[in-house]
């Protein structure tokens, strides 16, 4: 535990303090870490409403600002698993993923507008229209990887009801009245959303697709299909129903079933070993005189 106490404040203080600034970080010192907490407490402020990710400016400090300040962020080295998005670099796509907000001294894309600006000079910007959380679809696309990049450049909100993946299948209906959603829990590991469907289609779930994620209607196992390359989706029939998404990699039950049998073996053996040295003593002769 000691060991594992010095490491960490090794680790914390070659990226943070000044006496051993990191150079991956800019060579900054520990005050500019702070540097930006009102632009993160403003931003925080809005969580309020609805959920939303961030961009952030690549020169602004901290790197991983979101992470640091707890804050979803698109970009980033902890941001959204964009690494898992095969076209993560186009301009479009973070709105895709759901960024309401730019952080930095000058907005990302062309109309988003100023809604803060902290004292460091380092400004929020706001963009008109981005993806939410989650929403439904009633067109589906089957692409390959070439088309993949030319699909992205129409845009949000010209992709809200043009669903398209490299792989899977969905036969949407045509609906002539809206639907209604409402994400009535949402979780790093799970979402479960309350969908009223005037007619058959996709509900997108904004999260990354990954090993380990299920999705339920009425809780009953439904396929998974990679909307926009890698967005989570399912396919729902009209009606209400109830659409869970939950992160369960087996990998994590296998790693607690090992960690569990290593304890309880250690346990036994320790056991095992202590009376069989209590054994051992009490079956010795005493010495003769």
């Amino acid at each position: 535990m000691l060991m594992a106490s010095l490491l960490v404040i090794a680790e914390i203080g070659a990226n943070s303090t000044k006496g051993y600034p990191d150079r991956e970080m800019g060579f900054v010192n520990f005050n500019a870490m702070s540097s930006n907490d009102d632009v993160a407490a403003f931003l925080r402020a809005q969580r309020q409403e609805t959920p939303f990710r961030i961009t952030v400016d690549p020169d602004i400090t901290p790197k991983n600002f979101g992470a640091w300040h707890g804050i979803e962020q698109v970009n980033g080295d902890f941001g959204m698993s964009v690494n898992m998005f095969r076209e993560h670099w186009l301009p479009e796509v973070p709105q895709v993923l759901g960024e309401r907000y730019h952080v930095g001294p000058t907005p990302r894309l062309p109309g988003q507008e100023k809604r803060f600006t902290g004292t460091s000079g380092v400004s929020v910007w706001e963009s008109a229209e981005y993806a939410p959380r989650v929403w439904t679809a009633h067109h589906f696309e089957r692409i390959t990887e070439d088309q993949l990049k030319d699909r992205f450049t129409t845009g949000w909100p010209a992709l809200r009801d043009r669903v398209f993946a490299l792989q899977g299948s969905a036969q949407p209906s045509a609906c002539d009245s809206a639907d209604t959603v409402r994400l009535s829990d949402l979780r790093p590991e799970f979402a479960r959303i309350e969908a009223s469907m005037a007619c058959g289609g996709l509900l997108i779930y904004s999260s990354a697709v990954l090993p380990g994620w299920e999705a339920t209607i009425d809780e009953k196992p439904a396929p998974i299909i990679e909307a926009y390359g890698r967005l989570l989706a399912v396919s729902v029939p009209a009606g209400q129903h109830i659409v869970a998404f939950r992160y369960a990699p087996r990998s994590v039950w296998l790693g607690a079933l090992l960690t569990l049998s290593g304890l309880i073996a250690a346990s036994v053996w320790w056991w095992i070993s202590g009376r069989a040295e209590s054994g051992f003593r009490g079956l010795r002769r005493p010495t003769a005189t």
